[in-house]
């Protein structure tokens, strides 16, 4: 480590402005060097300028001291600048008014061009080293600051910790009883709901037995209606046996009135036709239901007419 004094601090300096120049050449050189010797010898200079910083930063002092001096030379560089500045305009001037030859005036002008510009590169350099070494005094008081705020903390922090112990120890006391009391209670509430779930179960069961019992009375219910409907069938049918058909009976009536035998023809035929249909639509009475509204007779699983729409009563 260097000695921490001005003299070492000085050659510190010289060093990071070196290594900083040298890094600035490399840039320039990435596009044609071979890029892994490039990235090491850019590694290696970056963390020898790193080892530097972090010993300038050591001598905060030192740089703080080498800061006042760096702006006391830009402020004797601005007004050399000033200076010179100054004497170019007074050349343009004097050879605008004839007092120069041209080839004269521009060897003149170039010279004091090239001091000017070494003045404003100087200027430039001691304005980034400015700039460098107020961020490492900024960011060593910082670390100072940072430390001080740390061991100040944990004094408030041990201070804080010896006065609520007390306090400590009677919240840990109330947390616990708070779990024992939320304990006992999902303990009740718990005896609570399983002592509910077996009422429901007992009132499940009584349902499931009572819609049993109404199933069972459907089926009675219906196999009774069924054996109804067809006595009543069979007993539709006998008397339909029984009726003589009206056209026999028209028939019988002429032929007595008139003396004649029965024609057993053509007139035979028509009457023999319409009491079969009649027979059919008296057996379709009898197999079906009969619309009460229109008389139309409907299938007898039929719940409403397929004429008319009307509600059937089975």
């Amino acid at each position: 480590m260097p000695e921490n004094n001005g003299e070492g601090f000085e050659e510190l300096v010289k060093k990071r402005q070196d290594l900083g120049d040298k890094l600035k050449k490399l840039e320039k050189k990435k596009e044609t060097a071979k890029e892994k010797i490039y990235l090491k010898v850019k590694t290696d200079y970056e963390k020898r300028l790193e080892d530097i910083n972090r010993a300038i930063k050591e001598q905060a002092s030192f740089a703080e001291e080498k800061v006042s001096k760096l702006q006391e030379e830009e402020e004797v560089l601005k007004e050399k600048r000033e200076s010179y500045a100054d004497r170019v305009a007074e050349l343009k001037l004097r050879f605008e008014l004839g007092e120069f030859e041209e080839a004269e005036y521009d060897d003149i002008l170039e010279e004091e061009e090239k001091k000017l510009g070494e003045i404003d590169k100087s200027l430039d350099n001691i304005k980034d080293e400015i700039v460098s070494m107020e961020g490492l005094i900024k960011e060593k008081k910082n670390e100072k600051l940072e430390v001080a705020e740390e061991v100040k903390a944990k004094e408030i922090d041990e201070e804080v910790t010896e006065e609520k112990l007390p306090e400590a120890a009677e919240v840990e006391r109330e947390k616990a009883e708070e779990k024992e009391e939320e304990e006992r209670v999902n303990v009740q509430e718990k005896e609570f709901v399983e002592a509910f779930a077996s009422v429901d179960e007992e009132q499940a069961e009584e349902t499931k037995i009572a819609e049993s019992i109404e199933e069972s009375i459907d089926d009675l219910l219906k196999e009774s209606e069924t054996s109804k409907e067809s006595a009543e069938t069979v007993e539709e049918k006998s008397i339909a046996s029984e009726i003589i058909p009206e056209g026999e009976a028209v028939k019988e009536e002429t032929s007595k009135l008139e003396g004649f035998p029965e024609d057993k023809g053509e007139l035979a035929t028509e009457e023999e036709e319409e009491d079969s249909e009649k027979a059919e639509e008296e057996e379709a009475e009898v197999e079906g239901l009969k619309c009460l509204k229109c008389g139309f007779v409907n299938s007898k699983d039929s719940w409403y007419c397929e004429k008319c729409g009307s509600e059937l009563l089975q």
